[in-house]
């Protein structure tokens, strides 16, 4: 398996609408950030014929880009980032078939460019890889992957999701999932709330009824790790430490903004 080709093609990012407007538009010299719909529109699945809808106003990461043989300006979206229970909406998709990002299409004018919303953990996009995942632990090993199992990812669409995976592998469905309430920042510190426990995620109960009844405290941890790569594209890798209620995740070093 090609490890730099599975990481750069998954992505998952940070953003929700939690009822209110939070985002503005965003200079677009950048081809790299968060897009928002126009309206809704089709996009086609990487590497095949099938399609998969995105509402209008959703919010994804993506890519936009004039290439030489088409007419429109074209974009690329990545779809991880997109909670499950936006995505069970959508057609069957086999296994085999690469769910996490959009093929290339000429509808980057059905799209507009936008800053991130509140929970978002990284305010930019430089690059699309793991944007808003966090495996358990501190770093991968030497062969690019993980033999721990646990996935944490804030969706574009305002939930938080607990994955039973190994990195850098990204299923389709959660075991756990919350849908966020309140986002609050205090520093480095980020605080999510939402109405229920996430199995495997130390939050907090800190109510008895309503929508805030847990919190989950996301500390970033100004901490890099570094693993030096063996049969990979690339000699080695950096990631970036958080701390998810006290228990360590790390990320791609070159999403996080210090």
């Amino acid at each position: 398996m090609d490890y730099k080709k599975l990481i750069i093609t998954t992505g998952a990012a940070v953003i929700g609408v939690f009822g209110l407007s939070l985002t503005t538009q965003a200079s677009t010299s950048n081809q790299y950030g968060y897009y928002q719909a126009k309206k809704t529109v089709k996009v086609p699945l990487y590497g095949t014929s099938q399609s998969v809808k995105i509402k209008k106003n959703t919010i994804v990461p993506g890519y936009t880009f004039q290439d030489a043989f088409r007419t429109q300006k074209s974009i690329k979206l990545n779809l991880s980032s997109l909670s499950y229970q936006y995505r069970k909406s959508w057609p069957k998709i086999a296994k085999n078939i690469d769910w996490q990002q959009s093929g290339a299409t000429e509808q980057a004018v059905s799209f507009k460019a936008v800053t991130a919303p509140q929970q978002m953990l990284f305010k930019t996009v430089s690059t699309l890889p793991l944007t808003g995942m966090f495996y358990v632990g501190n770093r991968a090993n030497s062969k690019g992957t993980t033999t721990l199992k646990s996935r944490l990812v804030i969706t574009t669409d305002g939930y938080i999701e607990r994955y039973y995976d190994t990195y850098p592998n990204v299923s389709q469905k959660p075991v756990a999932t919350a849908k966020i309430s309140k986002v609050q920042r205090k520093g480095l510190t980020t605080y999510l709330y939402y109405p229920n426990h996430i199995k495997g995620v130390k939050d907090q109960h800190v109510a008895k009824t309503g929508k805030f009844q847990y919190r989950l405290t996301i500390k970033n941890l100004n901490k890099s790790t570094q693993t030096k790569l063996k049969n990979a594209d690339v000699a080695s890798e950096r990631y970036a430490v958080y701390s998810f209620g006290g228990q360590h995740y790390f990320t791609l070093m070159n999403q996080v903004d210090f």
